[in-house]
């Protein structure tokens, strides 16, 4: 098939993912007429252009044939969610987070009544009980607390919600105690049970050896055991590729079987003169590999990489493509119609452009290099390569990753992915066998860890950047594949002078006088970040849950986003812990300048809240106006109150300060107006009382509330006070996170992140201009 035609179709399936809305699923049946018609044309009319145009409608067609599928076995239900009994199978090893199990599970039937979710719907759900022993394969009967598939949703940071699209989960929840609980069935003889009795082995074997976790992810796909230290060390050294099965994997552990077939073959008269030994060795090859995909889950990652072995020795096979690039074309393109949400995921555009990076620096010049030079040569290709692509994704780039994978990656394919299959597969027959090689795999992980996390604890091991538009993607892309090209290229010194253009490319400023305001999503609490021209000031650090928080998944990752590395200042309004949730964590991996803390009981190492402290930053003025000198009270009626004043308006931040707090603050004569306001106990019927509303006059309000909280912020009371007043007001529980900029001369805009930045899997919500 032509490569543009190819092109036109992988490029119609992207385009389809950036909608933001999306026909239902008998409409978008129908709807194939139209790259059906477009097909008839162009081969009646044999125009050259009428070909690409159908490919691109074709591509669109069915990549959104398959997203209204899944979203047509998405349950509607309401914000707090429904709690139903269902039979369930198990999918996958539960994996331990602390406090509790998560599981990936496959909905058998509905036990009694309508059913909430359909037969074959996958959901996600969390077990907080004890006892219960979940194995892959088993059916369980199961009373749910089921949710819509939802998440947080900030700028620059990563979108859950879009991540259970990709792995087809349409609801999550946890179980809930009742004596209907337990398992129907355990899992039948076959592939779920052979892994759930080699994961036994396993254990038995390395008992608590720290690296156990890691020797599972590798044998079984099972990362459940790696620790969050592990990761963090594998993500600052860029080598996260090795603890995750994918297609490196796949090549190293079928690569010897290939060796010893394509040697054994010839050996074998009576077969060899029937099929050619690299014939034989391309089956084998591909049956080694689907052999160990299907021992370690057969995940996605694993899915990619056998259809991209499957389509480069179908290829070959009957050499029918002998150009790599358009081979590497027409992969992608049976890999995104098997899968067209596969497009969503990081890993796709990894794996292709680590290859299509190999392809464009070796070429057919792979006999030039040899053995170390090879391998220098190679990591530099795919660092540099996949560079643009690990900033768009994840905005974080390691800079020792070159050196970590030129040591690791070796050590790692010929020495330690034998050893531990060779262990996991002796140990379902022979256990005496295996635990001297699962020993010896663990042992030498234990030798090399050391200098690994070593690796890892450099200051300049890796580091976050500024999250890139569209344009800086651009100059990156175009500047790597400049200087990737082929050696007598003119002028590829332009390709580094273009990348660099784009790391060090401003992005909007701030001017002198304006203060922009983010409300992040963090669930139930609160974190405000207020910017101006060269300041940062973070008000609360939002809440905690078990052994993470806000400052981990939200604000973190969302400072780093936008290039900010120090704040300024940090104000805890209060010690209640969905307000100062994160703040040891923000102690260790930002750097605060200075620390104000309210409440009777100010969060420990912050100076306190008094009442008519002001500052001055960048033509911005900030004001504590509460709570006064000397106040005993409640930790809510403590709460540190902010005020903004900017030449383009005014804003007032409440933290959980009530009606005591606010009729306090009303006699002490304070102009409390207000164009925003930061509403107070996020939403609470006993805040924002309609005295205190009248006396702010704010045109909007925005409430720091989690989706479906279960004390139903905002209350109805402070909407039915808000509507009265005139005051426009949106919850980040329902619009994400809320972006305001007090701009002089521009009308006050304030925007949802739901909104701006909408796809057709997101869950819908009312968007409009609001200014």
């Amino acid at each position: 098939m032509p490569a543009v035609v190819l092109a036109a179709y992988v490029a119609g399936m992207l385009a389809l993912q950036l909608s933001p809305v999306l026909p239902g699923f008998r409409q978008c049946l129908f709807l194939g007429l139209i790259p059906l018609g477009a097909m008839v044309a162009a081969v009646a009319t044999r125009s050259r252009w009428m070909l690409p145009l159908a490919a691109v409608m074709t591509g669109i067609w069915w990549a959104a044939v398959s997203g209204a599928a899944l979203l047509a076995q998405r349950p509607e239900l309401p914000p707090r969610g429904v709690t139903t009994t269902v039979v369930v199978r198990i999918l996958d090893f539960p994996q331990s987070r602390g406090i509790h199990q998560r599981l990936l599970a496959e909905v058998v039937s509905s036990d009694a009544g309508p059913a909430v979710v359909v037969s074959g719907a996958r959901l996600r759900i969390s077990d907080y009980g004890q006892g219960r022993l979940y194995r892959p394969g088993e059916t369980w009967r199961l009373t749910l607390r089921l949710r819509a598939a939802r998440g947080l949703r900030n700028p620059g940071v990563f979108d859950y919600e879009t991540w259970l699209f990709r792995q087809n989960i349409v609801a999550t929840g946890y179980v809930r105690e009742d004596s209907a609980n337990g398992r129907l069935e355990a899992a039948p003889w076959g592939l779920a049970r052979l892994r759930g009795h080699l994961a036994q082995n396993l254990e038995r074997a390395l008992a608590d050896h720290p690296h156990a976790g890691l020797i599972r992810a590798l044998a079984l796909g099972d990362q459940g055991a790696v620790t969050s230290e592990q990761w963090r060390v594998f993500r600052d050294t860029g080598t996260s590729h090795i603890a995750v099965v994918s297609g490196q994997h796949i090549l190293m552990a079928s690569a010897p079987v290939y060796a010893l077939t394509r040697w054994l073959w010839p050996r074998l008269p009576a077969v060899a003169l029937r099929l050619a030994a690299p014939r034989a060795g391309a089956i084998a090859l591909l049956g080694a590999g689907g052999a160990y995909g299907l021992l370690a889950g057969f995940s996605v990652p694993v899915q990619r990489a056998l259809l991209m072995m499957a389509a480069f020795v179908a290829a070959l096979w009957w050499r029918r493509e002998r150009s790599g690039a358009r081979l590497l074309l027409t992969t992608l393109a049976l890999v995104l119609t098997l899968d067209p949400r596969a497009a969503l995921a990081p890993g796709t555009w990894l794996s292709f452009g680590a290859v299509g990076c190999l392809y464009a620096g070796f070429g057919g010049r792979l006999g030039r290099w040899r053995g170390l030079s090879a391998l220098v040569r190679a990591q530099w290709l795919v660092t540099l390569g996949l560079a643009p692509l690990l900033l768009l994704a994840f905005g974080r780039l390691s800079w020792v990753a070159p050196a970590a994978n030129l040591i690791l990656v070796p050590v790692f394919s010929v020495l330690l992915l034998p050893l531990i299959l060779a262990g996991t597969l002796l140990g379902a027959l022979f256990p005496a066998l295996a635990t001297p090689l699962l020993g010896a795999a663990a042992t030498t992980l234990s030798v090399l860890w050391t200098p690994w996390a070593g690796l890892a604890s450099w200051p300049v091991a890796a580091s976050s950047l500024p999250m890139l538009d569209w344009i800086g993607v651009g100059m990156m892309i175009g500047g790597t594949a400049w200087l990737l090209a082929p050696r007598g290229t003119p002028g590829r010194i332009m390709g580094a002078l273009l990348v660099v253009l784009a790391l060090i490319r401003p992005g909007q400023p701030i001017e002198p006088g304006v203060v922009e305001a983010t409300l992040l999503d963090v669930g139930q609490g609160q974190a405000l970040v207020l910017r101006t021209a060269r300041h940062v000031l973070l008000y609360d650090t939002g809440p905690r849950m078990g052994d993470t928080d806000a400052v981990e998944w939200v604000i973190e990752p969302y400072l780093r986003s936008e290039g900010i590395d120090q704040v300024d200042r940090v104000i805890v309004s209060h010690d209640d812990i969905d307000h100062s949730g994160g703040a040891v964590r923000l102690r260790q991996v930002m750097a605060v300048r200075e620390w104000l803390g309210g409440g009777e009981h100010p969060f420990p190492g912050t100076r306190p809240c008094r009442s008519g402290e002001t500052w001055r930053w960048d033509g911005v003025m900030f004001e504590v106006l509460y709570p006064p000198a000397g106040y005993r009270g409640s930790d809510n009626e403590g709460s540190c109150v902010l005020q903004i004043t900017a030449p383009g308006g005014r804003m007032l931040v409440m933290g959980d300060l009530e009606r005591r707090g606010e009729r306090i603050l009303l006699k002490q004569g304070v102009d409390v107006r207000a164009d925003v306001l930061i509403a107070g106990h996020h939403g609470s019927a006993g805040a924002s009382s309609a005295t205190f509303l009248s006396a702010v006059a704010p045109q909007w309000t925005l409430i720091a509330a989690g989706y479906g909280n279960r004390w139903n912020f905002p209350a109805r009371a402070v909407r039915r006070r808000l509507d009265r007043q005139g005051s426009e007001w949106v919850a980040t529980g329902e619009a994400g996170a809320v972006q305001v900029r007090l701009d002089p001369g521009k009308a006050l805009h304030v925007v949802g992140w739901r909104c701006r930045s909408r796809r057709y899997w997101h869950l819908p919500v009312e968007c409009g201009v609001k200014e």
